[in-house]
């Protein structure tokens, strides 16, 4: 808890810059550990990372999070206690080998894009019949879904999906996830491949902050090989968006997906 509080202070501390290789719709959910590998059962602590900003950024209001759980090599669900404005630090107790998930959903938000008196284009919360202000560009629901990957002990387990609407699932085991080598994900939305996207990878002390160092498109199969040629904790996001229902255009044009996986890469 002492390691995990000192990585909170420090992080706080940093100034934030937004940069990225591809526009930001918005701020986005991340799941941290204090301790993502671990030789042997024992415990750790996870928490959330609500902006731009590694590991943390702002505090996560707990009525924003439709769930946040554990799941277990064997697959049983454990939900997460959750407070009502802070990291969401939990201690988590990890009593098998193999791989656990840390997972965490955002309840569907709507948010509008519009352009404000001086010609700034701005994301205003609320849909198009809410917003008052500015003159609108588009409005979009947002669904966020995160996850981190704990290794314990000695395991040749493969991970699993965890049934997200979108998520990013390693294809290799995590014996191979070493500097050096390439990580290959694969990316699925609503379980099917996502075919054509662009996915984006960084890893917790590149700098400058809030940039991504790493941006491919995913291939016929959803997958992309990421070149981690620096050991440590990495972040793995992609983004996807689809016209909202017809039904649903006079308030919302756009449904937007983003799926965040964090995992610890060997030296």
């Amino acid at each position: 808890m002492k390691q995990l509080r000192r990585l909170v202070l420090g992080s706080t501390l940093c100034l934030v810059m937004i940069w990225s290789c591809q526009p930001a719709a918005s701020h986005e959910l991340k799941v941290f550990a204090s301790q993502m590998i671990l030789d042997r059962p024992g415990r750790t602590v996870a928490f959330l990372s609500w902006g731009h900003s590694l590991p943390t950024d702002e505090l996560v209001a707990g009525e924003t999070l439709a769930s946040y759980e554990c799941v277990a090599p064997d697959g049983k669900r454990t939900a997460l206690p959750v407070r009502e404005l802070s990291f969401q630090e939990a201690e988590v107790t990890c009593e098998q080998a193999g791989i656990y998930q840390i997972v965490a959903v955002r309840k569907p938000g709507v948010f509008t894009y519009v352009y404000d008196a001086s010609g700034r284009r701005v994301l205003r919360r609320g849909s198009k019949q809410e917003v008052t202000d500015g003159k609108i560009d588009y409005a979009m629901r947002s669904h966020q879904f995160a996850k981190a990957v704990l290794i314990v002990g000695q395991t040749s387990q493969s991970l699993p999906p965890c049934g997200h609407t979108l998520e990013i699932v390693p294809l290799d085991p995590p014996a191979q996830w070493k500097a050096g080598q390439p990580l290959r994900v694969q990316v699925l939305l609503q379980g099917k491949p996502l075919i054509g996207e662009i996915l984006t990878a960084t890893f917790v002390g590149y700098r400058p902050q809030g940039a991504w160092c790493f941006a491919k498109e995913t291939d016929r199969d959803g997958v992309v090989s990421i070149p981690v040629n620096q050991p440590g904790t990495w972040v793995v996001r992609v983004r996807h968006r689809r016209p909202a229902p017809e039904a649903e255009r006079a308030s919302v044009d756009y449904e937007t997906f983003t799926a965040t996986l964090t995992l610890e890469v060997r030296p």
